[in-house]
């Protein structure tokens, strides 16, 4: 059985982006190196991919959220 992918569970602050952040507001080249789930288990490969394909404005925000100061 495949596990619930529950975006409400990913915890925000253990996101970890890689690529170029300056084209704001799409980073079209910037994504999601690495992250947790709130229990601290990292996501799997299979797991960022879901993130990046199903949840794109989560992804966007969470760059955005890495260029601030």
């Amino acid at each position: 059985m495949a596990k619930t992918f529950d975006i409400n569970r990913l915890d925000r602050g253990s996101v970890e982006v890689g690529g170029d952040r300056t084209e704001y507001p799409d980073f079209t080249d910037a994504y999601i190196i690495s992250a947790q789930w709130d229990d601290g288990t990292e996501l799997t490969q299979e797991e960022l991919d879901i993130l990046e394909l199903e949840h794109g404005d989560v992804v966007n925000e969470l760059i955005f959220e890495s260029t601030l100061p």
